[in-house]
């Protein structure tokens, strides 16, 4: 509670101290009054100085215009009078301050440097000029950097991406392969193929043996037949370069007309039961 009673009294004091008011009172009133400040803090005995207030102040009257309505009035006074002569002196001030401030860089500008100042502001330049090719260096290297990691990424991207690619393609083609082969044992003379070990039983179980293999555009085909001299007629195909060439030819010829699987399946349906 007492502290904040003291904080209330000092923020009125300070309030108050601090107004323009209060300082222009007291300084008045000490101007009106510096008489009697003077007796009071001289050596004067008591009664002296008790006796020059008296003289000072003879009646009531006396106090009250010369202790406070004479230093309001100058209080007043001075507070709404002293503003417009201080801006025009400040205005004046200012104006001059700036006159000497432009013929200060006027000299400045038409006066030469010294060949000290050359030689310091040549070496500034220098020292700028290397700092920036340093950074630009810099910036060049940083920026090859980045372009080799991008690269890089892009680079296990797409082998990533073409990995999977030829994994499903693989796993779609053997799908189709062995069902194509499983489907269709026991119907054909000739299947062509990428059987599995299921499907190579099943083809054994129907009688069916194996003549040879062609290389295709999806790997290498497996060749099976009824016909026991189906072997003979597929050696006898490929028994030369020359006939080699020629066959694989054909197979080219009929994979792009019908198809990987169906085209090989033909050509052979074709040469082996001619």
């Amino acid at each position: 509670m007492f502290s904040d009673v003291s904080k209330s009294i000092k923020a009125t004091l300070y309030e108050r101290v601090t107004s323009p008011l209060f300082g222009s009172f007291s300084i008045s009133w000490i101007i009106w009054n510096y008489k009697t400040i003077l007796v009071l803090i001289s050596s004067l005995k008591v009664k002296e100085k008790i006796s020059f207030i008296e003289s000072s102040y003879p009646d009531i009257l006396s106090l009250s215009l010369q202790g406070f309505i004479f230093p309001l009035i100058s209080a007043v006074l001075f507070i709404l009078i002293y503003p417009y002569p201080a801006k025009w002196i400040y205005r004046y001030w200012s104006k001059r301050q700036k006159e000497l401030k432009d013929i200060k860089q006027e000299i400045d500008d038409t006066s030469l440097l010294t060949l000290k100042e050359s030689r310091e502001i040549r070496r500034e330049l220098v020292k700028l000029e290397s700092e920036y090719e340093s950074e630009i260096e810099k910036t060049k290297l940083e920026i090859n950097n980045l372009k080799s990691v991008i690269l890089n990424l892009e680079e296990k991207n797409s082998t990533s991406k073409s990995i999977n690619t030829s994994e499903v393609i693989s796993n779609e083609i053997s799908m189709i392969n062995n069902d194509n082969v499983s489907s269709n044992i026991g119907e054909n003379e000739i299947y062509v193929g990428h059987p599995n070990n299921e499907d190579v039983d099943k083809l054994s179980v129907h009688g069916y043996k194996k003549v040879g293999m062609v290389d295709g555009p999806t790997g290498t085909y497996s060749i099976f037949s009824k016909q026991p001299d189906h072997v003979k007629k597929f050696n006898s195909l490929i028994d030369s370069e020359e006939k080699k060439e020629s066959f694989y030819n054909l197979v080219r010829k009929y994979v792009g007309e019908y198809g990987a699987n169906d085209g090989v399946q033909k050509l052979l349906d074709e040469l082996l039961t001619a």
